[in-house]
Formats: structure tokens, C-alpha cells, sequence
């Protein structure tokens, strides 16, 4: 070869192409990640919640971990910084009568959020709820830090086949 500018441009098309194939790889592999992760998140999502419940409510004095009642749909997000994984899970807390001055079933029942981390090998409830968001909401007050990756919107059993 006796013009430089023709190896330089086959070896920067090649560079291309490496780097091209690299990042098609790293997607790949994070879909193939977050299938498994969500896969396992269905598969021990009633432990998880029971979990969650029984923590709460004894934080919250209360005996009772049925109180809680949770939403089918998740809403996935990764951490922009860590890439860490969250599943957002929207509750309802169902407040016992004898907290309430009187009887109304729209105050009786509170709002919030569950968060759940995977670390990679497991979930694991983060034991504390976010009272008055929505699932939306949080993933608002969470906006540039992170990014919604799925919202799963059917029922429980559809995702378990």
C-alpha cells in the first residue's frame, strides 16, 4: 500500500465497526439481564411484598401486615450513575377504623409506593413507604438520575406463563 490515507481509513472503518459491534453486544446482554431480572421479580413477587408488608407495619406499629394491598402493575427503572435496578410497585395501606376520628373509606386508605432493588442475584424490599406518590410520581422526583426501562401493566398470572 503505498497511500497512508488508505490504511488509515481501513483501520478507523475497522475501529468503527468494532466499537459498533461492542455496543450492540452491551445492549444485548442488558436486555438479557433485565428478562432474567424481571422474570425472578415475578417469580418471588408475593415473599417480596409479604416481606416488605411485615417490615413496614412493624415500623409502623401495626400487627396487621394485610393492611397493605398492592397494585399488578411495576414500573421498572435503572439508576442513570450505578445502572442498579428498581422495581416501583404502587400500595395501598388500609388504615385501621380505630386510627381515624370517623368512618370514611376514601381517608382509610393511603396511597404510596413500595421500592424493590436487585442487586444483581436477588430483590430485595427497600422497607420503607413512600406515602402520597404514585409509581409516576416517583419516577418524576427521580427525573436525570433515572430511566424508566418497562412498565408491566398486565396481570400477575399473565407474566408468570
Amino acid at each position: 500500500m503505498d497511500d497512508p490515507w488508505v490504511l488509515l481509513t481501513a483501520v478507523a472503518a475497522t475501529s468503527l465497526a468494532i466499537a459498533g459491534g461492542v455496543r450492540v453486544g452491551h445492549r444485548l446482554l442488558a436486555r438479557v439481564r433485565f428478562s432474567e431480572a424481571r422474570r425472578r421479580f415475578h417469580r418471588h413477587r408475593e415473599s417480596l411484598e409479604a416481606r416488605f408488608a411485615m417490615a413496614v407495619a412493624a415500623d409502623m406499629g401495626q400487627d396487621d401486615p394485610a393492611a397493605f394491598e398492592f397494585d399488578d402493575e411495576v414500573t421498572y427503572i435503572r439508576d442513570r450513575s450505578s445502572g442498579g435496578l428498581t422495581a416501583i410497585v404502587a400500595v395501598s395501606l388500609v388504615c385501621p377504623e380505630e386510627w381515624l376520628p370517623y368512618d370514611d373509606d376514601e381517608v382509610r386508605r393511603r396511597a404510596g409506593v413500595a421500592l424493590f432493588r436487585y442487586d444483581g442475584l436477588a430483590w430485595t424490599p427497600e422497607n420503607r413507604l413512600l406515602l402520597n406518590l404514585t409509581p409516576r410520581e416517583a419516577v418524576d422526583r427521580l427525573a436525570g438520575r433515572v430511566q424508566v426501562i418497562h412498565r408491566d401493566q398486565r396481570r400477575r398470572s399473565d407474566l408468570m406463563t
